[in-house]
């Protein structure tokens, strides 16, 4: 069978591959398509496509919108977008503006509490990628005030945690109405993490194209709960591992692989776009 892998980052965002190295990986792992998903940034997908041509992979230019849904934070994958589209481009660049504001009010939060670290090594760390939530880890790492990327979540930056700061205010509706207006299929990125289902009827409503039905590993759930709800609601299947690299999260390259017959039937939605 021929598999796709269509939820990977790179050091475009918060994964610690190049793109090049991505591709690379996803060969030795037999796919036959890939989609660079990097949060709010689109800037490592020619260079995939680069290196792809050589090795026969077929990349599918993505992203994957950070929204915010009923003051939480949820993802939506954006595939067979136009990436060079100046009108996008202008909003993720005010995302990228959006980002820094809340890593310097995280920071001053963290420094409230003792935590002495800089924007400045913070944002050296994400480089020429948007920083986030990861690269603030890394540093709280380095400092020595956790001795994990995965303690500095639990313990301050998680979801659930005591330190929050919202990012640039955008809907579910703006955000699928954004990757449609540049040709893309909107995908609701890993359901299963949110505990609240109901967000899927409720944005199928709002023209979500489809949902992500592969499970992550750590799922412990019905692994054909999110299928069922995608046929139920008449959604598109995806899915793929959320790989990070050596950051953590996700899964390996191809681990969470699904099949290609996915890949053609969102195409076919994006075609007629």
């Amino acid at each position: 069978m021929e598999l796709a892998d269509l939820h990977l980052h790179t050091v475009h965002s918060d994964g610690t591959s190049t793109p090049e190295e991505v591709v690379k990986r996803a060969k030795l792992a037999n796919l036959k398509a890939i989609s660079i998903t990097d949060h709010d940034a689109v800037s490592g997908i020619n260079a995939a496509m680069a290196v792809a041509e050589e090795l026969g992979i077929e990349v599918i230019p993505g992203v994957e919108l950070s929204v915010t849904y009923q003051g939480k934070d949820i993802h939506i994958l954006g595939y067979f977008i136009n990436y060079k589209d100046k009108k996008f481009l202008d909003y993720l660049e005010l995302f990228k503006i959006g980002r820094i504001r809340r890593v310097e009010k995280i920071i001053a939060q963290l420094n409230r509490r003792g935590l002495s670290i800089r924007v400045e090594s913070v944002l050296a760390k994400a480089g020429f990628g948007v920083v986030g939530r990861p690269h603030i880890a890394e540093v709280l790492v380095e400092e020595g005030y956790v001795t994990s990327y995965e303690e500095a979540f639990q313990k301050y930056l998680g979801d659930q945690g005591p330190i929050f700061a919202e990012k640039y205010p955008l809907s579910p509706e703006e955000g699928i109405a954004l990757i449609q207006s540049i040709g893309g299929v909107s995908v609701l990125a890993h359901p299963g993490c949110y505990n609240q289902d109901g967000i899927i009827p409720e944005l199928a409503k709002k023209g979500l194209d489809g949902i992500e039905t592969v499970p992550p590993p750590n799922f412990l759930g019905d692994p054909q709960h999110y299928t069922r709800m995608a046929q139920r609601y008449h959604l598109l299947e995806s899915g793929g591992s959320d790989y990070h690299g050596e950051r953590g999260g996700g899964a390996p390259i191809g681990m969470r692989a699904i099949p290609y017959n996915f890949v053609e039937k969102l195409k076919q939605r994006a075609s007629g776009r």
